[in-house]
């Protein structure tokens, strides 16, 4: 009768320690391999919330490089065949057959025959280094998404009673940022009881307006803003001289940055 009592107990121990143990199982992991009384491994709330997606944060698939049929891989057999002139045109060798026109590409110095527009009759390819034809892809790539993005606006600081030398900085700053095809945001700033000078403001901006008119307009007229003024300088559509504002100008860069950035200046200023 003890004995009978005795496993009837151990069976409901055993059944509500199972119980338990189901309980938490999603908060615990052990591994296939340790002993059934090997501690298991806890884990964090965001590993089981991972767990349960059915995977930890994944990384944004790389776009794989488009590499066009090239050589051997090229599965037409008559090809019409162009090459690369130094001015930078096509000049076009013909139509010949795939063979005749790896033979031609080796002959002149190991270069690639790749296939550049499968769909036309016959199918255009051009004798390239493909090494030199990537690198020009993605140069063109590159300045195409250079050109496509939204201009920035660019601020100049001043104030109504600047001297001629930092009006030049200024006058240098905005002209560097219009010839970059960006638009300039001028302020004029006022403090306390300047701005009964607001007049002296606006024939400041349209000064400097006028001074740059030969590759900038004004938006309409200068407004105010707050105890300030500000307008908008926009580009004209003109062919820039990339040589007369050059980027690389390490003089004018370490001045402008000098003297726009300096808080030195800006104090100097509204003394």
């Amino acid at each position: 009768m003890v004995s009978s009592i005795t496993s009837s107990a151990l069976t409901t121990v055993l059944a509500i320690l199972a119980t338990s143990s189901l309980q938490r199982t999603d908060a615990f992991i052990t591994s296939p391999s340790s002993s059934i009384l090997s501690p298991p491994h806890l884990l964090s709330p965001t590993s089981l919330s991972a767990i349960k997606r059915g995977g930890g944060r994944r990384q944004p698939m790389k776009k794989a490089e488009y590499i066009p049929p090239m050589n051997n891989e090229i599965a037409q057999t008559s090809l019409r065949v162009t090459i690369g002139t130094k001015d930078g045109k096509d000049e076009i060798l013909g139509v010949m057959s795939k063979s005749e026109a790896l033979a031609k590409a080796q002959e002149l110095g190991g270069l690639d025959l790749i296939l550049i527009n499968p769909n036309s009759d016959p199918p255009v390819c051009k004798i390239v280094d493909y090494s030199k034809y990537r690198y020009m892809l993605e140069k063109k790539r590159k300045e195409k998404a250079k050109n496509s993005k939204a201009t920035e606006i660019k601020e100049v600081k001043m104030s109504y009673k600047i001297g001629d030398h930092d009006y030049g900085v200024r006058l240098k700053a905005a002209s560097k940022f219009i010839q970059q095809g960006n638009r300039v945001k001028l302020t004029v700033q006022f403090k306390g009881r300047e701005v009964q000078h607001d007049r002296l403001g606006v024939e400041l901006m349209e000064k400097l307006a006028k001074d740059l008119e030969n590759i900038c307009n004004m938006e309409g007229k200068p407004r105010r803003e707050g105890r300030n003024l500000g307008a908008i300088l926009t580009p004209r559509r003109i062919d820039l001289d990339d040589d007369e504002f050059d980027d690389d100008d390490d003089d004018m860069d370490a001045s402008l940055d000098e003297l726009l950035g300096s808080s030195k200046l800006t104090d100097d200023l509204f003394s």
